[in-house]
């Protein structure tokens, strides 16, 4: 099974070092030290989930989280803010912006491996669950088709 792929984004190279050390034995890794750098990986090859920093020069965390969330194709994307932006009016704006989960600065290994894993298991069970819909609506398209006999042949 093809490893997860997480994107890791920080503008402290020191802050990404920790974060490869504590999961990149289970996840495939890949690195940006700015929004902009992460908006081009994430176009290019997008990964299943990002663990975002909110306070960086140029384009905050929370741009880049508007801008995913404002394209079709990386709206579903679970992104995980992990920063030292610790007040309840920080963590409440990033959540009603959209992150999946708020961690802060310094964190846990095992609490941020927690999230990892139910936001992945969680956005998992969403992707199946809208394969049974679309497989459900194909087959009462089918069904329909057996009962009723083709409308155009008619």
């Amino acid at each position: 099974m093809t490893p997860y792929k997480i994107l890791l984004v920080d503008d402290v190279p020191g802050n990404l070092k920790i974060l490869e050390a504590s999961i990149s034995s289970d996840y495939e890794l890949f690195m940006a030290t700015s929004g902009a750098k992460a908006l081009k990986i994430v176009a290019t090859n997008p990964p299943d989930l990002i663990l975002l920093d909110i306070e960086m020069p140029e384009m905050s965390g929370l741009e880049v989280l508007e801008r995913l969330r404002a394209d079709e194709s990386t709206r579903g994307i679970p992104v995980v803010f992990l920063t030292s932006k610790d007040t309840s009016e920080d963590i409440v704006q990033g959540l009603k912006a959209g992150a999946y989960y708020y961690l802060t600065k310094p964190f846990d290994t095992e609490m941020l491996r927690l999230v990892i894993a139910q936001a992945l298991a969680d956005d998992n069970a969403y992707d199946s669950a809208l394969r049974d819909m679309q497989n459900s609506a194909a087959t009462m398209k089918w069904l329909n088709h057996l009962t009723h006999g083709d409308p155009s042949s008619a």
